[in-house]
């Protein structure tokens, strides 16, 4: 298709995942790799909630 582009949509247990270098992250890894990523605003608060939470942030 002409004009259409691939993008990963990360979910925020993916991510925090990833963040903390649990089980799966290496998959994230090559998401991130592969094309451009974004996340929705409820994922981003979600993972902003978590971090802060455990205080991690």
């Amino acid at each position: 298709m002409h004009g259409v582009s691939k993008v990963n949509i990360i979910d925020a247990s993916a991510a925090l995942a990833y963040m903390q270098g649990e089980k799966g992250a290496e998959v994230m890894d090559e998401a991130l790799d592969q094309c451009p990523s974004w996340i929705t605003a409820v994922n981003y608060c979600e993972i902003l909630g978590k971090l802060v939470e455990t205080r991690l942030f």
